[in-house]
């Protein structure tokens, strides 16, 4: 009881820190959402502006996008990182090399990622440069558009190119250590590959594949770089519309602003309730692995 004490005292000033930053920002952009905002005379809370925001006509599309390109690069990068950490941990040995080469990509600025989608995936790209070369299209702009589409397919692959290291980072380690304790005996008892990884490895690791899923999807719903890079002008999503807003020079388009950040915010925070519900059974597996590895 007194080794917890001292460990909560140990981390209470950086608590007190990150809890009094992040709070007090949180009450001051509810604060001007409700629309106070004494320097231009406004000084009764509304909700006119949460309603004006999310009454807009450009509000549903935005939404369905951001959830669009958010559910779709996280699916992407839940396949592709997941299957180069099994893959990884199924025929490479860990190294200081290997781990280096897996969080590589994540030093990419997002800005960098959106140019190198622009430069190859673009109508004048490189891709539809290649294409008009072999004579498989007679015009450059025959190419599929994969930027600056309706869709939304070059925001989703964009943020999918961040979001894909990131989860083979999270589930590499526990896809290892499976494999160095169960794998082990799996192993003995003669499991070949496929057996090995559809009833040992994924079975075990599918808690971290969940969290590195919920925390990629409240990236991508949030993530305002990528989608102002590759984004149309409309819809757009909801992070770029609240930018726009903000900068806005009429300042009563502040408010609804600070609005939609708002509305960002508590998705987020039911993203938030569903991850710590995921990282009680991704503790729980932690746990069971290094009980399996002192056995």
């Amino acid at each position: 009881m007194k080794l917890r004490f001292v460990h909560y005292l140990s981390i209470t000033p950086a608590l007190l820190i990150i809890v009094g930053l992040f709070g007090g920002g949180m009450i001051l952009a509810l604060v001007r959402a409700l629309g106070i905002f004494p320097a231009y005379g406004l000084v009764v809370p509304t909700l006119d502006f949460f309603e004006r925001a999310t009454g807009s006509s450009w509000f549903l599309p935005s939404l369905a996008l951001t959830t669009r390109v958010a559910a779709l690069s996280t699916l992407i990068a839940v396949l592709a990182g997941t299957g180069v950490a099994l893959g990884a941990a199924l025929w490479l040995r860990p190294s200081w090399r290997l781990r280096i080469g897996l969080q590589l990509p994540l030093y990419l600025p997002h800005l960098i990622v959106a140019n190198m989608l622009l430069v190859v995936f673009s109508q004048s790209g490189l891709v539809p440069r290649f294409l008009y070369a072999v004579g498989w299209i007679s015009e450059m702009s025959d190419a599929p558009p994969l930027i600056y589409d309706e869709f939304g397919l070059g925001i989703a692959l964009g943020l999918a190119l961040k979001e894909t290291p990131f989860v083979a980072v999270l589930v590499f380690p526990f896809a290892s250590s499976v494999l160095e304790t169960y794998g082990r005996v799996a192993r003995t008892l003669g499991a070949r590959a496929p057996t090995l990884l559809f009833r040992v490895v994924l079975p075990m690791t599918w808690p971290a594949v969940a969290t590195a899923a919920i925390i990629s999807f409240a990236y991508g719903f949030s993530s305002f770089e990528i989608p102002y890079v590759l984004g149309r002008t409309y819809p757009r999503t909801l992070s770029n519309v609240a930018y726009e807003l903000y900068t806005s020079a009429e300042p009563l388009d502040r408010p609804e602003a600070i609005a939609i950040g708002v509305v960002i915010v508590l998705i987020n925070a039911v993203l938030a309730v569903a991850y710590f519900a995921f990282s009680r059974r991704y503790d729980a597996l932690l746990r069971q692995i290094r009980v399996g590895q002192t056995a």
